[in-house]
């Protein structure tokens, strides 16, 4: 039997969200530097009024802003709005270091702070490191699944160091329109309990499950629910025709080989919240949006030690698996459940590894260091900090307390644990993958549009392939024998998006990735 040795990204992509131009929030959220935000409020009794408008928000559902002044990194804003935000970490954190939402066109119509209209400021709950959200969040990004941005802010409140926080765009109509290229479609967040199970065809029986978030005046539900009865009435048989017209699968599949990576459980995969749904009015699709991965590396257990969340099963489903009908119905379909497994194991060759991330969180760990340790409200010492890095630590009893994996030591332990997982599936073992550089293939123009010339200095190459996404071949030919070695195919009539160029050689089968646009 061939060895199968997949060297690229597994993943179907939609190249209209690839661009060159300056987008909003660039120069805040791809900053290197720990930025500094002053808030400014003229009333002394600020705290008070903040939570006071807490509660009577979460009572009411309706949030009231108080007015402030906002410098950033010297860059004044006045009259903004500023609300306390969160659940558990605004109800569980011990301290005043609550979660903020800044919106810098409440009080001022047009008004923004580089191009964005809001700002979430979230007070790392339960993450000594004060690292698991911007490592999830930017793993996301890496390997093609539209979250949010975020970056690190010193926070200071009427010229009281409030602490370090990590600053997170907000999924509204700037994030859509930069993403999707369209903004109008409807946006539902799967709070607080968004398990997408079926439940007629009443908008009223899921108001209380999920939160329309815009075009809350014509307050159209019809297509959520059209959404809910597929994943759940399509049956086995028609499931992926169904699904794949309205929902773009690969949002979602994605989305939960990353939760399920990072035992981020905390979310639709666990406890069936944390995410977004976003009605594209170009696909007319919804497209997966994750959110609040704060509790990454196994920080929402589900009643789990952490070795089991390290050796945690790739295809867990929480009892009773048909509470969560979109994962569930999604693993029973063969073709699906490939495309979750192929991303599993794209993740943790390249990306879910000591060598991409252990020299990212090294970075943070410079960066922030000095912020976490002036900070004199957050919820562990700075010992927990430091230790927390490596390896598993202990904390007292209360919200926070109890195990707190490692970073480094989760990302190894879990890693190998999936890699053995996926080799039981058939899938080669990463660490051989890890030793191959093969450096003779080479692929231009890539992008391509029309011609495409593939070049080799290896003789024994036997035949090339060219396949989609999904494993379909759309070109194969035996190579040139004569040197140099050269084959030139028309890719014209592809569709646009990632494939694959696949030579076999001695038994073995190496991939690159081309991209047609």
């Amino acid at each position: 039997m061939k060895n199968i040795i997949w060297v690229t990204s597994f993943v179907c992509l939609s190249l209209h969200n690839i661009s060159a131009q300056q987008a909003p929030g660039d120069n805040f959220f791809n900053s290197s530097n720990v930025h500094t935000i002053k808030l400014t409020f003229n009333q002394p009794s600020f705290w008070d009024s903040l939570t006071t408008y807490k509660q009577q928000g979460d009572l009411s559902g309706t949030y009231y802003y108080m007015v402030a002044k906002v410098e950033i990194d010297g860059n004044v804003l006045d009259s903004i709005g500023v609300r306390l935000k969160g659940n558990s970490s605004y109800n569980s954190y011990p301290t005043n270091k609550k979660p903020f939402k800044l919106d810098f066109n409440e009080y001022k119509s047009g008004q923004k702070y580089d191009g964005v209209k809001k700002m979430n400021l979230n007070n790392s709950f339960k993450d000594p490191t004060m690292m698991r959200e911007k490592l999830a969040y930017d793993f996301c990004r890496n390997v093609w699944i539209n979250s949010p941005r975020c970056t690190y802010a010193n926070l200071y409140i009427n010229n009281e160091n409030w602490g370090l926080y990590v600053a997170v765009e907000e999924i509204d109509a700037t994030f859509l329109k930069n993403r999707f290229s369209n903004k109008d479609g409807n946006l539902f967040k799967g709070d607080p309990q968004g398990s997408l199970q079926f439940f007629g065809y009443l908008a009223a029986s899921y108001y209380p499950k999920y939160e329309l978030k815009n075009n809350e005046t014509l307050n159209d539900w019809s297509d959520l629910i059209n959404l809910i009865d597929k994943i759940n009435n399509s049956g086995p048989a028609n499931y992926y025709n169904e699904m794949k017209n309205v929902m773009n699968m690969g949002s979602y599949i994605r989305n939960r080989a990353m939760n399920i990576l990072f035992a981020n459980l905390d979310s639709y995969d666990g406890s069936k919240h944390n995410y977004y749904l976003y009605h594209d009015t170009l696909s007319n699709r919804f497209e997966w949006l994750p959110w609040d991965v704060n509790e990454a590396f196994g920080n929402f257990n589900m009643g789990m030690t952490i070795p089991q969340l390290e050796c945690l099963d790739i295809f867990y489903i929480p009892n009773p698996q048909t509470n969560s009908p979109l994962a569930k119905n999604t693993l029973d379909n063969a073709a699906l459940k490939l495309e979750y497994t192929w991303h599993m194991n794209d993740f943790i060759q390249y990306y879910f590894s000591e060598n991409y991330l252990f020299p990212s969180i090294d970075s943070l760990y410079n960066k922030i260091k000095s912020y976490v340790y002036a900070d004199t409200k957050k919820m562990y010492t700075n010992q927990h900090f430091e230790d927390n890095i490596n390896q598993n630590i202990s904390v007292g009893g209360g919200p926070g307390g109890g195990n707190i994996a490692g970073l480094k030591s989760f990302i190894t332990n879990r890693r190998n644990c999936v890699n053995t997982q996926l080799m039981q599936l058939g899938y080669p073992n990463v660490s051989i993958i890890e030793n191959i550089s093969d450096n003779t293939l080479k692929i231009y123009p890539n992008p391509a549009n029309a011609l495409l010339t593939i070049e080799s200095e290896n003789s024994s190459i036997e035949n090339i392939e060219i396949t989609d996404c999904i494993g379909k071949v759309v070109f194969s030919f035996p190579f040139n024998d004569i040197k140099p070695n050269t084959y030139t195919v028309d890719i014209q009539t592809l569709r646009n998006g990632l494939y694959f160029v696949k030579t076999t050689s001695n038994g073995k089968i190496n991939a690159s990735k081309l991209i047609k646009f």
